[in-house]
C-alpha cells in the first residue's frame, strides 16, 4: 500500500509542474538560474472563417513588458523574477485602445446630440489572449496564446416599397446600446454608446435596389438597442421621413458566435407621397454568417 501511495504521489506532482523545462536532474537547467524565461506563441487557428491574421500583434508580461511582436514567437530580450504574472496579448487596431485587460472604441463626433457618446463604427477585427501563470527560477516556459475574436461585424439591410420608393436617394441612421468598452478578461461589455449606420445602396445580387449599412462593434451593452434614421429621398421631396426600430430582442445574443457576422433584413413597406409620415419599420429578418447576399 505504501508504494501505491508513493507512485500516486508522483504522478500527481508530475501533472502540477508548470509547461517548462524546469526538471531539477543537475545543479542548473538554464543560464538563468535566478529568472524564468516566457516564451509566447500565437495560435490563430479559432478566428473565424474571413478574419486576417494580424500583421502586428503586441505581448504584455506582467506591469512592466510591453513588446510588439510581427512573427508568430516572441522571445523577450529579458528573464523574469520568480512570481505570478499576467500574460496579455492582443493586435493593434486604429480605432481601439488597450489598458490592461479593458479594450476601448475610439469616440468620434456624432449626427445627433442627444443620443450620448458615439464611437467608431470601424473598431475592425480585434483578438485578445489573457492568461495567469507561475514563473519559476532556473526554467523556460513555453506559452500558446489562443487568440479570441473579439469583435464582431453587425450588417443591417433595408429595402425600401410604395409609391415613392424610387426617389430615395439614402438612408441615415444610428444604433443606440453598442458597447464603448470589452473587458476581455472577465467578457464583459460596457460603456453604451451610438454608432452611426452609413447605409449605401446595393447595386447587385440578391439584395439589388435594397440599402445596406455594416460596422465592427466590440458587442452590445445596456438594456436596449434601438436604430433611429431618417429615409431621404430626392429633391426633399417628399420630406425625409423617419424610422424608429427596436433591435434589443434580434441583438440579443449578439456578444456570443463573434466569428460570423450578424445580418438583420427588413423591409419599410409604404413610402410617403407627402411629408410628416413615419416610416413602419417591418419584422427583422435575423442570420448569422454568410448565408445572405449583403454585398
Amino acid at each position: 500500500m505504501k508504494l501505491k501511495n508513493i507512485t500516486a504521489s508522483l504522478m500527481t506532482a508530475a501533472l502540477l509542474l508548470p509547461l517548462s523545462s524546469c526538471l531539477k536532474d543537475k545543479l542548473h537547467d538554464s543560464t538563468h538560474p535566478e529568472t524564468g524565461l516566457v516564451t509566447v506563441t500565437a495560435d490563430w487557428s479559432i478566428l473565424g472563417e474571413d478574419a486576417d491574421v494580424p500583421e502586428r500583434w503586441t505581448v504584455c508580461i506582467g506591469e512592466d513588458y510591453v513588446e510588439e511582436e510581427t512573427g508568430s514567437i516572441h522571445v523577450p530580450d529579458c528573464f523574469f523574477e520568480p512570481g505570478v504574472y499576467r500574460i496579455v496579448a492582443y493586435n493593434t487596431t486604429e480605432n481601439i485602445s488597450v489598458t490592461d485587460t479593458v479594450a476601448s472604441v475610439l469616440p468620434v463626433a456624432g449626427s445627433r446630440q442627444d443620443a450620448g457618446t458615439f464611437v467608431s463604427g470601424q473598431a475592425g477585427q480585434f483578438f485578445t489572449y489573457v492568461r495567469d501563470t507561475t514563473v519559476m527560477a532556473d526554467c523556460d516556459y513555453s506559452i500558446t496564446a489562443t487568440f479570441m475574436q473579439q469583435t464582431r461585424e453587425l450588417r443591417l439591410i433595408i429595402g425600401v416599397e410604395g409609391d415613392t420608393a424610387d426617389k430615395v436617394s439614402g438612408i441615415s441612421g444610428y444604433i443606440s446600446g453598442v458597447a464603448g468598452t470589452l473587458d476581455f478578461k472577465n467578457e464583459i461589455c460596457g460603456a453604451p454608446s451610438s454608432v452611426e449606420m452609413d447605409f449605401t445602396r446595393i447595386e447587385e445580387g440578391d439584395n439589388a435596389g435594397k440599402w445596406a449599412a455594416s460596422v465592427w462593434l466590440l458587442g452590445i451593452a445596456g438594456d436596449e438597442q434601438t436604430l433611429k434614421g431618417n429615409i431621404l429621398f430626392e429633391g426633399e421631396n417628399p420630406a425625409p421621413m423617419p424610422f424608429t426600430g427596436d433591435l434589443t430582442d434580434d441583438l440579443a445574443d449578439f456578444n456570443t458566435e463573434k466569428t460570423v457576422p450578424a445580418i438583420l433584413t427588413t423591409t419599410i413597406s409604404d413610402t410617403p407621397v407627402e411629408g410628416d409620415v413615419e416610416a413602419d419599420l417591418g419584422d427583422w429578418d435575423v442570420a448569422d454568417g454568410g448565408n445572405v447576399d449583403a454585398n
